[in-house]
């Protein structure tokens, strides 16, 4: 996986600073290029006032260049009226981008990260990595960690999970970071069957369910044994968004998982699971689509 054509998006709100910081370092660490985009809604009132809100986006995207600048990168602007979603879709397939970066926004009344309507967008239907630049993300991740389904019993799910443990080790690489594992598991009904089974045999029952899934995750590993330190590699209990949220926001500086689209239908760690996910991590997340994804809007 390589990130060598790198889209920035901004709509002149002050976070967009943080997203031009990752950017332009992850397109100088790549050898690769940076491209930043700015869309304005499409209500642009006309005459003197479109005119300023012209002004002001020029000015916008001359700011973040410079910022590019004084990071060791030459960046290309363009500025964009519409749907924030569909011109970054647009410009993904025009430009062939690798990968693009958002900066997460606010929290939302529990005081997780909010996923705005664009960022939903464009982790449901994105064709190339999203990545959702959080609060206080430093401009090179020091640690990266792929979370993985929490049910990898399908083709597809196994398929996903090794294209986000490519996506993970690969930005590793790139950036020096630590590279890391982790995955949920549980045994279904466990609690229920307490006092309706023999202790024996319901802690074998639990044992199975979690030696099945240390074994899932061993499979799913193995390809990567070089870039991942074994120490690294966790397989918690419990529901997902409540154990891996704990873990990442004690071991990781950015997440990478895999989403799927709502016609999907297979869930492959989604599409609530990680939505679940990506509203509770206060980490950078880097979601992922799998491989040969085709976004079911035609932009």
């Amino acid at each position: 996986m390589e990130f060598r054509n790198v889209l920035v998006y901004t709509d002149g709100q002050p976070e967009a600073e943080r997203a031009v910081r990752v950017g332009a370092t992850l397109a100088r660490q790549s050898g690769g290029a940076l491209r930043i985009l700015h869309v304005t809604g499409t209500r642009v009132p006309a005459g003197r006032f479109g005119d300023a809100l012209g002004a002001l986006q020029e000015e916008e995207l001359e700011r973040l260049c410079k910022l590019a600048r004084e990071l060791g990168v030459e960046a290309e602007s363009e500025a964009r009226t519409g749907r924030p979603f569909l011109e970054i879709l647009r410009t993904v397939r025009r430009t062939g981008s690798d990968v693009v970066i958002k900066a997460a926004r606010g929290r939302g009344r529990r005081g997780w990260p909010l996923l705005g309507s664009t960022a939903l967008h464009l982790v449901r239907k994105c064709p190339v990595p999203v990545w959702l630049v959080g609060q206080s993300s430093e401009p090179t991740p020091r640690s990266v960690m792929a979370l993985l389904a929490s049910d990898p019993g399908s083709d597809a799910r196994q398929a996903l999970d090794h294209r986000v443990l490519e996506v993970a080790t690969s930005l590793a690489r790139l950036t020096g970071a630590d590279a890391s594992v982790a995955a949920a598991w549980d045994a279904p009904g466990a609690s229920l069957l307490r006092g309706r089974m023999r202790a024996d045999e319901l802690a074998e029952y639990v044992e199975g369910a979690r030696r099945e899934a240390e074994e899932a995750l061993g499979r799913a590993v193995e390809p990567f044994a070089e870039a991942i330190n074994p120490a690294r590699v966790h397989l918690v209990r419990g529901v997902p968004h409540e154990v891996l949220v704990s873990l990442a926001a004690q071991r990781a500086d950015l997440v990478v998982l895999g989403t799927t689209p709502p016609e999907a239908g297979a869930g492959l760690l989604i599409r609530e699971e990680a939505e679940e996910l990506v509203n509770r991590l206060e980490t950078s997340i880097l979601a992922v689509k799998p491989e040969g994804f085709v976004s079911p809007v035609e932009a």
